[in-house]
Parts: structure tokens; sequence; C-alpha cells
């Protein structure tokens, strides 16, 4: 059975240590190939946030929340872009 675990960075936490830069790096790889696949089919995501991450496995990242997709727009790139840095903050810094 599949569980999707909501990405909690304080789950990412390697007893007591922050996420590896490696670990950071390839959740947010993940995420940002999830969102250039929903812009190739010209929709944007419009909430690219730790609540819209699912971690199936330790290293294996979803993107969720699809029902906040909307049709493409350059406005709508563009914040898709702004939330992928809030989320590196976030995964970075804990906060």
């Amino acid at each position: 059975m599949q569980h999707d675990f909501q990405i909690n960075f304080m789950f990412l936490q390697l007893q007591g240590n922050r996420s590896t830069l490696a670990q950071t790096a390839e959740i947010l790889l993940q995420v940002t190939e999830a969102l250039m696949f929903l812009h190739t089919l010209g929709y944007s995501h419009g909430l690219v946030t730790s609540h819209s991450v699912l971690l199936v496995t330790p290293g294996l990242a979803k993107l969720a929340n699809l029902e906040a997709m909307r049709p493409n727009t350059e406005a709508g790139v563009r914040e898709d872009v702004v939330s992928l840095g809030g989320l590196l903050h976030e995964m970075i810094t804990g906060e």
C-alpha cells in the first residue's frame, strides 16, 4: 500500500539535522520537473507550497493540489517560479 506524506520539512530532518543539500536539490528538481510538465500542457499550478508536495517515500516527491491548476499565463508561470523560491527557502531554513 502506498502512503503519501505531506512534506513536513521537520520530517526531512535526519536525526536532528537539517535535510542535506542533496535531498533538498533532489526534491526541488522533482517539483520543478512536474511544474515544467504542467506548463508544457498549458497549465500553471498556482499554489506551490510545502503543503502541495507529497513525499511518497523519502526522496520521491509528488506535486499535489492539482485542483488549483489554471490555464497557463505569463503571470501564472511567474507565480510558480516565485513559489519554488519560497519552497527552497523553507526546505533550507525549516521556516
